[in-house]
């Protein structure tokens, strides 16, 4: 199976290595080098990776996802537009039932990935490569449920230096 992975940073390459560690042919392609296209094109599995504010940027780079193609909405950030999640709305975007939301926390082997969607064929194939990876799968309903799952943009967070002993 082909899996093409859209995005930079280590969310991107964690999930690659962990696809790749379960026996899967993947190919990753960040923004700037203008391979997405490239790298959806054929691929029975396409993989949004980056960050939710970058979805039209990712969806413009990949071109056109043909309906029997499953995509991944592993994105981080919410979305909050009217009540929408960020994978409804991709769903939308992209006139596709075959969406699934998957919550990938930490991209390494015994992480439980939390998935949503319509489509139960995209379901069930969704969870066995996330299996066949070394992961552990949890089915949190329709896509309805999304925004349940998505977890918020990661921010940096200062933390004061201690400067002595409290009492």
């Amino acid at each position: 199976m082909k899996i093409a992975v859209i995005g930079a940073g280590p969310r991107a390459t964690g999930i690659c290595q962990l696809l790749t560690a379960g026996g899967y042919d993947v190919t990753r392609a960040d923004l700037t080098d203008g391979d997405a296209y490239d790298a959806s094109t054929g691929s029975e599995v396409v993989i949004f990776a980056g960050e939710r504010t970058d979805m039209d940027t990712m969806l413009a780079k990949v071109g056109r996802i043909l309906p029997e193609t499953i995509v991944i909405d592993a994105m981080e950030g919410k979305a909050d537009l009217d009540g929408e999640s960020g994978a409804e709305l991709l769903a939308k975007r992209l006139d596709s039932r075959r969406v699934i939301r998957a919550s990938i926390e930490r991209p390494e082997a015994n992480a439980n990935i939390l998935l949503a969607g319509d489509d139960k064929d995209a379901m069930t194939i969704v969870e066995e490569i996330f299996r066949k990876s070394g992961c552990v799968t949890t089915d949190r309903g329709t896509l309805v449920h999304a925004g349940e799952i998505e977890a918020p943009a990661r921010t940096a967070v200062e933390t004061p230096a201690r400067t002595g002993v409290t009492t």
